[in-house]
């Protein structure tokens, strides 16, 4: 990062987002005076002006977005201009946005680019399966053991979409078991069904498929397709993939899946395809009703990319669905037929550039996979073209 000469003057300007409620968190920025910069800290100085910039993790409506401008002999408001344009147009705060701030005279501005943000605090381990290899899934064996299902990259010479498995005791060393566990097949999807056998929902070509197993190694076939392309939408699905199912108390199936629609978001993006998030109910693990769209990609935030879905039931008690898009991984609350605004919960490029790689930072950690070890809580996430990574955070 090039360093900036700054002539510090008592100028001080604060922004407030104005909205009722919510939790805020501090973002980075950068200036646009000569060429655009990225200062990451979120209380900084340049060209004269020291800011402190506050917004929430979710994207809110540019038009609700107030600068209160602090100056050292008095104090006034404006509203700030986006992008250079003389009014407010609607749309989300997210990293890359630049915004004009008017100073009390409304003529003079600067020009910022928000950079990053403020998001919770994963530690971040290391390499848990290295190679190419992703899609994890981990599952508690009951005995102090944990086993990890991953896939085979579909880059790799000559793979036939290989499932395989390995052990751990701590979650973070990881030992392969021989064999494969299935061919033709991706993102494992793991359940434990009450008679003490396993359930994997997996993709194919075909849509969403289910096989059972009383070790977790050799799995049988059930017959028919869980989830197939089929919709009430309207839209066309081109394909069907990575499943994430969880049980509610009262017995109920939840899953969420992926869907991709061979339509680009926007042009120049890089997903040539579309995909949102999918979720369908089922009694019996076998016959799901489908219910619609869980979570919307279609907007300037996701740009058409929500992929990889997992879930997770949080100390609370509540159920949070993670997936990833361009930014990293998020998560969302699910509660009695409804997904929440999504949060950005984990992310690698909290430091980069963004000026130079937005809103396409990647590589960035996708497919995130979570298991409870003691009071710590592993997320598993693959991290293209290097393996599997994982990152912790404590219970409280």
């Amino acid at each position: 990062m090039k360093k900036i000469m700054l002539k510090v003057i008592s100028i001080c300007l604060t922004l407030m987002l104005l909205m009722s409620g919510g939790m805020v968190s501090a973002v980075g920025v950068s200036t646009t005076n000569t060429k655009d910069t990225s200062i990451s800290s979120s209380a900084y100085k340049i060209d004269n002006i020291k800011a402190t910039i506050e917004l929430p993790l979710k994207p809110v409506d540019i038009n609700s977005f107030k600068a209160n401008i602090k100056i050292a002999k008095g104090a006034t408001s404006t509203i700030l201009k986006a992008d250079g344009k003389t009014s407010l147009t609607k749309g989300s705060i997210v990293p890359g946005m630049k915004v004009k701030v008017f100073a009390q005279d409304k003529k003079t501005f600067k020009v910022y680019t928000i950079t990053r943000f403020s998001v919770k605090k994963w530690n971040v381990g290391g390499a848990s399966i290295p190679g190419s290899f992703a899609d994890a899934e981990v599952i508690d064996l009951g005995n102090g053991a944990y086993r990890m299902y991953y896939c085979v990259e579909s880059h790799v010479p000559g793979n036939h979409s290989e499932i395989y498995s390995a052990i751990s005791k701590d979650g973070k060393k990881w030992t392969q078991e021989n064999g494969v566990r299935r061919t033709y097949s991706v993102f494992p999807d793991i359940v434990k069904l009450s008679d003490g056998r396993w359930r994997m929902y997996y993709a194919n070509a075909t849509g969403i498929g289910s096989c059972v197993s009383d070790d977790g190694l050799e799995w049988k076939d059930e017959p028919g397709i869980r989830i197939d392309t089929g919709n009430n939408l309207g839209l066309e699905f081109e394909s069907i993939s990575a499943p994430a199912t969880t049980l509610l108390n009262d017995g109920t199936y939840l899953m969420v899946y992926s869907v991709s629609i061979n339509k680009q978001y926007k042009k120049d993006i890089p997903n040539k395809h579309t995909s949102l998030l999918m979720w369908a109910t089922s009694k019996n693990g076998i016959d799901f009703e489908k219910k619609g769209i869980a979570l919307d990609s279609r907007n300037e935030e996701f740009l058409g990319l929500m992929d990889g879905p997992e879930f997770f039931k949080w100390n609370d008690g509540s159920i949070r669905l993670f997936f990833w898009s361009y930014m990293g991984i998020y998560s969302s609350t699910y509660n009695n037929g409804k997904f929440s605004a999504p949060v950005l919960e984990y992310t690698s490029v909290t430091e980069r550039d963004l000026n130079k790689v937005f809103p396409y930072p990647l590589p960035v950690p996708a497919d995130p996979a979570l298991i409870r070890i003691g009071d710590t809580i592993f997320m598993y996430h693959g991290f293209h073209p290097n393996g599997i990574y994982y990152v912790t955070s404590k219970l409280k």
